[in-house]
């Protein structure tokens, strides 16, 4: 049987450690290490890399809040869930400010604290929780995990935040490897440099704007899969992006949904 996804466990408090990982072992999941503060949590997460860590908030020398900004510096796509007895709306807003993906109030009910680990997982996570338990995909749904595991994804965006956004979701949706261009300009330089699997295409940007980093990347590469990525959705502007060569046309705001299976639908197989 595979090995289920990795957890540091992060408490001062070593009965609550032990109460935690016993929790998440029964629901499948390996502990990697247990952290009693802060400062230990952050040096081994930069060490182990686990799939998910579970951060107390109230802990010697640097607190759960510090160590979660530190933990995120190190790797901006860790996924976090606060266990705290301090479950009052400012500590729960200042912890999922902070990074956290979740808030578990001690004292916790078993199941909720399984489930909300599970929910917490990025999709690597997940696949390796089901096949520790067991739970084996079909031929299709195999190869389109293996298919984002593979791809590079260029982030083309003006707005630093969108970007940010827009990374998060593809890193979620198990997405392998996702690069970032600010304008058309760079778009077009990181794309012959990098040949990335998809693009996704803002349109309004200064230097060069999406439609002209799409005319350049298709004379460059013919095959090149374009998802455009615009507020700016009236219908003359889709019709132009479409007949550029973009493949798909997503409005933003958009959900983490749209954006995994549109670019999922459109990855070579």
């Amino acid at each position: 049987m595979s090995e289920g996804p990795s957890v540091l466990v992060v408490d001062d408090n070593e009965y609550m450690r032990k109460r935690i990982s016993e929790v998440l072992v029964g629901a499948g999941f390996v502990i990697a290490a247990e952290a009693a503060d802060g400062l230990e949590a952050v040096t081994l997460f930069g060490a182990l890399k686990p799939d998910l860590v579970t951060m107390d908030l109230v802990m010697p020398g640097l607190d759960g809040i510090g160590a979660i900004r530190k933990v995120l510096d190190l790797d901006g796509y860790a996924r976090i869930i606060v266990i705290s007895s301090l479950g009052t709306d400012d500590k729960i807003d200042e912890a999922i400010g902070a990074g956290a993906s979740e808030f578990v109030v001690k004292p916790f009910h078993d199941e909720q604290l399984a489930q909300v680990a599970t929910e917490s997982l990025a999709e690597g996570g997940r696949l390796k929780l089901l096949k520790a338990k067991g739970t084996w995909l079909d031929d299709e749904e195999s190869s389109l995990i293996e298919s984002r595991a593979s791809a590079t994804v260029l982030v083309v965006d003006d707005s630093a935040a969108m970007r940010s956004k827009l990374v998060d979701i593809l890193r979620l949706g198990g997405f392998g490897s996702v690069e970032e261009a600010e304008d058309g300009q760079q778009a077009v330089d990181k794309y012959k440099a990098l040949k990335p699997t998809v693009v996704t295409m803002d349109l309004v940007m200064p230097n060069k704007d999406g439609f002209e980093a799409i005319d350049e990347i298709m004379a460059f590469d013919n095959d090149a899969r374009i998802v455009v990525c615009s507020a700016m959705a009236d219908e003359g502007r889709v019709t132009t992006a479409l007949n550029a060569g973009a493949r798909e046309f997503l409005v933003k705001p958009y959900q983490v949904d749209s954006v995994v299976d549109v670019l999922t639908n459109i990855l070579p197989r």
